[in-house]
């Protein structure tokens, strides 16, 4: 039988089975870490002898696994990994981009010389990227916290599993900010680029459930024809502009 195993050092046979992963997850948030696998002397070396009293032993060992759901106590609110990425794609990266669209808009209206918008943006997103300033991570930090509190999750630095699901927040968090400046960026240099939060959801690892909450391809390319009209209706035709100078 699969639970009956020999422990080094001990010529008795043993009882071992990995604890269910509920129960597991219960133990891990009381205990702050993950339970080992259930061991119990069956106290013979006779093999036969040993899998006659594991059954009663393994039925025992189930009884106090049922007892700990039953009385468990979970910490409220702690998010699923898929409920973290599904924040971070539509909290974090999403706002960031309809943030900075807003921004583009602005400087589209204000005649700002977009290759310099563009050179600014692709340095920051290296730097960013590459070698993260304490700013930088604080932000992050920040942005995690907000939307931790925005969903009112219970999760925050330390042990257990709310230290543990803070710590794959942050990453996420973090990611998606990269990702929504590297499309922005490509985004102004006029490259092609997919802002479908689906696509983002599968870059930070989790499965398609982010409801579709992205702008239209087209969009910045139509702030750059409202500024044309705006320029038109002015009687001022702006002088055309190289593809990479568009957005």
């Amino acid at each position: 039988m699969p639970y009956v195993v020999k422990r080094p050092g001990s010529a008795n046979w043993y009882y071992r089975e990995a604890v269910p992963s509920d129960v597991s997850d219960i133990l891990k948030a009381r205990l702050g870490k993950k339970p080992p696998d259930a061991m119990v002397s069956l106290k013979t070396t006779d093999r036969r002898e040993a899998e006659r009293k594991m059954v009663a032993v393994r039925a025992k060992q189930h009884e106090d696994w049922e007892e700990i759901r039953r009385s468990s106590w979970m910490p409220p609110n702690i998010p699923s990994r898929d409920e973290l990425i599904e924040a971070a794609t539509v909290e974090v990266h999403q706002r960031f981009i309809e943030i900075h669209l807003e921004k583009l808009r602005g400087e589209l209206k204000a005649e700002t010389n977009l290759s310099e918008v563009a050179e600014k943006r692709r340095r920051k997103r290296v730097q960013a990227d590459l070698l993260p300033t304490p700013s930088d991570k604080d932000e992050m930090q920040r942005l995690a916290v907000k939307v931790s509190k925005k969903m009112n999750w219970n999760i925050q630095a330390g042990g257990g599993l709310s230290g543990e699901r803070w710590d794959e927040f942050l990453e996420l968090v973090t990611k998606a900010v990269q990702i929504a400046r590297a499309r922005i960026s490509d985004y102004i240099e006029g490259k092609d680029t997919n802002m479908n939060p689906r696509a983002v959801v599968q870059r930070l690892g989790g499965r398609h459930t982010a409801e579709d909450t992205s702008l239209p391809s087209e969009s910045i390319m139509s702030l750059f024809e409202q500024y044309q009209r705006e320029k038109l209706r002015k009687a001022s035709v702006p002088t055309p502009l190289k593809l990479s100078e568009k957005l």
